[in-house]
């Protein structure tokens, strides 16, 4: 009688385990399979996105110099039309071509 329980526990158990594997089991290769997917794409993405931010600070390095470059332009120019209003030895048409350099030509 205690080996037809034991082996009727044994039974029991084995059920057991089988439905693990066919429900459980299954259902989480499914989830890590997902997950495993969604990683992927994440980490697709997120690559993506650090090449377009790497490209936007490029960008943004250089418009900051080109900014740079038309301040000190227009600061030379700013000088050289405030040198040229000083210099009493200009007419006011040679200093109006100074100060807008564009009308002139």
């Amino acid at each position: 009688m205690e080996l037809n329980e034991v082996n009727d526990q044994a039974g029991q158990r084995e059920v057991i385990a089988e439905n693990l594997q066919a429900n459980v089991l299954r259902e989480l290769n499914i989830l890590v399979k997902d997950f495993k997917e969604d990683r992927k794409k994440h980490l697709q993405e997120g690559a993506r996105l650090m090449a377009t931010l790497a490209g936007q600070i490029g960008n943004l390095e250089r418009a900051r110099k080109a900014y740079e470059k038309a301040f000190r332009e227009a600061e030379r120019a700013v000088e050289n039309y405030q040198r040229a209003d000083a210099d009493l030895n200009l007419s006011r048409a040679e200093v109006r071509d100074i100060r807008f350099p564009a009308v002139s030509q």
